[in-house]
């Protein structure tokens, strides 16, 4: 029995759940509401599916009539990295499946503390809008080239019709940013009403919630992080290798004088489709990385959000509740400011605030106006403070950036870097093969 999953949250990841479970590589079950790890029959399902993979992409191989030499040998490698990116998923799945299942409880539990109807809306539409997408793109591409190609085939369509799962893969951690990217705003929507130095119990108890919550949200991301990172690092790499390869072969043709026995027509059709197959690519990579800046600013925003919302609020409420206390007013007590009311503009800082706070306490318990117990209220605000400033540690210390196993960083910068690098390579292809 594994923990309960919820309808309306179940709702939301189904089209993934869906596509994980056709291409044999779920990455928990649920069934009856009960979400638990993958069992033995699942692994070998998952193992079973890339042994057929691998087999599809033999015959594709041996039964497709390539016109050249080079051309097979061209998409012999490309295809080959769609086999490896099936047996990587599978160990990575496999490897960590219990933090697969934990990241979704996480999901669930940063929805449930922090629902809004419009973003369960939302990642609804979201999520069956990405899986149609990219299912669709799909379908298209390939009626178009059984159509058109005459040097395709059922199996080799069958083939480039499984290479869907690695785009779906992707596409599950770009709304998984997307999910904690609208739970984080919901989130500075809730901090900024909240005055964490205000010592009010029902106020502390708010600040207590909202803190959890900032800890619930890194944790949830950090396990995005770990999950995530061997799956992006293995498709940039690939979208980078399949790029260079469609490169070097488009100049090639051109070299032999765009001699690859193809008509000016299904010449025009095949460069097409390799620009097409190498833009959707691009296109999930790039999604990934703005959902990633996304969550990146939302981070930023709630660093800013971590502060009291007036300066002058703690003191402001200490002179009320004290005065409130000795139903004495502040200028009639001698030897404070030289009796006059300190005003809010005096105190800059909240350490000012707070070392105001003590003395006005210590002073009306030396005048005999306060309780002796009444000292450790005057360390409330310390403690306070203490709370914001760990969980601000804790943002800094424990939140990092989606990277590809530290080859590199997930952000919004990355289609740059990666367009500047096959530029690099393209003008050194081209060195080798004209000069």
């Amino acid at each position: 029995m594994g923990a309960i999953i919820e309808n309306d949250f179940f709702a939301i990841i189904k089209p993934f759940h869906y596509f994980f479970c056709i291409f044999g590589h779920r990455k928990f079950n649920i069934h009856n509401n009960n979400i638990s790890v993958i069992k033995v029959n699942s692994v070998i399902v998952m193992f079973v599916t890339d042994a057929f993979q691998l087999f599809l992409y033999l015959a594709a191989m041996l039964y497709t009539s390539f016109s050249t030499d080079f051309l097979f040998k061209m998409y012999s490698v490309s295809y080959l990295c769609y086999v490896i990116h099936f047996f990587v998923y599978s160990v990575v799945t496999y490897v960590l499946k219990n933090m697969n299942v934990e990241l979704i409880l996480r999901l669930q539990s940063i929805d449930r503390l922090l629902y809004d109807k419009n973003d369960t809306f939302k990642c609804k539409i979201l999520s069956w809008v990405m899986c149609g997408v990219t299912f669709l793109f799909y379908l298209i591409f390939i009626s178009i080239k059984l159509c058109v190609d005459n040097r395709w085939n059922p199996i080799r369509a069958l083939f480039v019709s499984i290479t869907l799962y690695p785009n779906i893969e992707l596409a599950y951690y770009v709304f998984i940013l997307v999910f904690l990217g609208l739970k984080l705003d919901r989130l500075i929507k809730v901090t900024s009403q909240i005055d964490f130095y205000d010592i009010d119990k029902e106020a502390i108890g708010k600040s207590k919630r909202i803190l959890d919550l900032y800890n619930e949200i890194i944790d949830g991301i950090n396990n995005t992080i770990k999950t995530s990172k061997l799956i992006i690092l293995t498709h940039v790499v690939a979208m980078f290798f399949q790029t260079i390869i469609y490169v070097q072969g488009r100049i090639h043709s051109a070299k032999n004088g765009m001699d690859l026995n193809f008509s000016e027509t299904k010449g025009q059709v095949h460069f097409f489709g390799i620009l097409v197959w190498i833009l959707k690519d691009l296109f999930v990579e790039t999604a990934l990385c703005l959902a990633s800046e996304y969550v990146y600013q939302k981070i930023a925003i709630l660093m800013t959000e971590l502060r009291p919302n007036h300066s002058s609020s703690l003191l402001n409420y200490c002179i009320k509740n004290i005065r409130r206390s000795v139903k004495v007013k502040f200028h009639k007590l001698p030897g404070l400011h030289g009796g006059r009311q300190p005003s809010s503009s005096s105190w800059p800082s909240h350490y000012d605030l707070h070392y105001c706070f003590t003395a006005v306490c210590l002073h009306l318990i030396i005048a005999k106006k306060l309780p002796t117990s009444f000292t450790k209220t005057c360390d409330f605000p310390a403690k306070l403070k203490c709370n914001v400033k760990n969980a601000k540690r804790y943002l800094w210390v424990n939140f990092q950036k989606l990277e590809g196993c530290g080859v590199f960083t997930v952000d919004g910068a990355l289609p740059l870097k990666m367009g500047s690098l096959v530029a690099y390579y393209t003008i050194v292809l081209l060195q080798f093969n004209f000069l």
